[in-house]
């Protein structure tokens, strides 16, 4: 795997890292490893009709899968918070509970609402 391309893969997971400290539920979470792929197979020259292995095109490359690193870097970030004196903000926002009640129709996605990992 020549300098080029290994450059191009830490690129690709540094800006897909940047998308997920919000609210990345698993539609967003499929996109992004979907277009992990898509960057992958376009890297190496291969197209979905050569029928190639998601698992063999991240070997060749050296890539891992986008979507665990992400899930990992949101468990890490939790326990960094949770460690926070309380009087630091961000463990305030994680802590904070709304006294009024939500706007009717879609609630707004929060990421507190996604700290489930079935890892």
């Amino acid at each position: 795997m020549g300098q080029e391309m290994h450059i191009a893969i830490q690129a690709f997971q540094y800006f897909s890292m940047g998308l997920s400290p919000g609210t990345c539920d698993i539609y967003c979470a499929k996109n992004i490893g979907l277009a992990q792929m898509k960057f992958l197979r376009h890297l190496l020259g291969i197209t979905k009709l050569d029928k190639e292995k998601n698992q063999c095109i991240r070997e060749k490359t050296g890539a891992h899968n986008i979507v665990r690193e992400i899930k990992q870097y949101q468990k890490k970030w939790l326990q960094h918070v949770q460690r926070m004196d309380r009087n630091r903000l961000p463990r305030q926002a994680l802590k904070y509970r709304p006294e009024r009640r939500r706007n009717i129709g879609r609630p707004k996605k929060r990421w507190r609402d996604q700290l489930h990992f079935e890892d």
